[in-house]
């Protein structure tokens, strides 16, 4: 194979040629890096989501996705900094946080860890004692929470994730096939600041999982691969191998599929505020956070935990 901007050969990724089908693309290592970061550029151009002058907050998982995009952000040249949280699971938050510190010797990107059990007085395997929510559910509210919260106290205004074109459509398909319109009318890559929330912004939601792993392999970033424990095999996993199948008989399918559904946003947007009427939010007399009642899920549980 070849690249297509400078020829040099190569028979695969090992040899530096990186296939990209879905594009008609063949690039070297050189290329296919800056290929990516400008493909990245674009979107959040076209999309309004950020500029120079924002502080934005990477929340960062450890995983490939976050990691790519707190490094693509940073080598676009935009004012980033990532923000993890160690969950405190035995083994799986000690290995996530090794690569994490790891990437961050590499590359001097800043990047501020916090620990959940000093932020609310439990690990999240003790926390979960006191919450009769599943632990995926659970733990992306205190995410969602900290993250907001967290961001805003060191002086950023955006909050940035890594979800790829993959956990897109994925997403999207499950919420069409339920017709869920609390998820047609506001998934739009840009969510905007109101009631106390950060604005965030998905800059990788047109770039596919494999693209994203190759990002990391060109410029050898460390990340964690392992699965959180707490992990299952979800609904959106079923829907994401429907896709995958789909897309190996119609290649393109996951791009034409999401394309279309941001064409058609504003009529989705406009039927959810229609016939839509959200909780009113008011914010926590604790912590000053949004909530729909006058103490946040946070705060009521750290009292828990507090008092146990």
């Amino acid at each position: 194979m070849k690249c297509n901007i400078c020829k040099s050969k190569g028979i695969n990724i090992e040899n530096g040629i990186y296939n990209l089908p879905f594009h008609n693309l063949k690039l070297c290592k050189e290329h296919y890096k800056s290929w990516f970061e400008k493909r990245v550029l674009y979107h959040i151009k076209k999309y309004n989501m950020f500029n120079k002058e924002d502080k934005i907050a990477v929340a960062l998982s450890g995983g490939k996705d976050s990691i790519s995009l707190l490094y693509v952000l940073h080598k676009l040249g935009y004012n980033v900094i990532g923000f993890h949280i160690d969950l405190g699971i035995e083994n799986f938050s000690t290995k996530t946080k090794e690569k994490i510190l790891e990437f961050h010797e590499k590359t001097q990107i800043p990047i501020k860890i916090y620990s959940l059990k000093k932020l609310i007085g439990a690990s999240l395997p003790k926390a979960l004692e006191y919450t009769k929510r599943p632990p995926c559910s659970f733990c992306g509210a205190v995410k969602r929470y900290y993250f907001n919260k967290l961001s805003k106290d060191i002086g950023c205004n955006i909050i940035a994730t890594g979800h790829n074109l993959d956990d897109e459509v994925s997403t999207l398909l499950h919420n069409i096939l339920t017709w869920n319109i609390k998820y047609l009318g506001r998934k739009y890559p840009v969510l905007k600041e109101r009631n106390n929330f950060l604005r965030k912004v998905k800059p990788l939601f047109h770039v596919r999982n494999i693209e994203v792993l190759y990002y990391t392999q060109a410029y050898e970033l460390p990340f964690i691969s392992t699965e959180c424990p707490y992990s299952t095999k979800s609904k959106l996993d079923f829907f994401g191998n429907i896709m995958n199948n789909i897309e190996k008989n119609f290649p393109s399918t996951k791009l034409n599929f999401y394309n279309g559904y941001l064409e058609h946003f504003d009529y989705f947007s406009q039927y959810f505020t229609n016939h839509t009427k959200l909780p009113d939010l008011q914010n926590c007399q604790i912590c000053g956070e949004p909530t729909v009642s006058n103490i946040c899920m946070i705060c009521t549980l750290k009292e828990k935990i507090k008092g146990a």
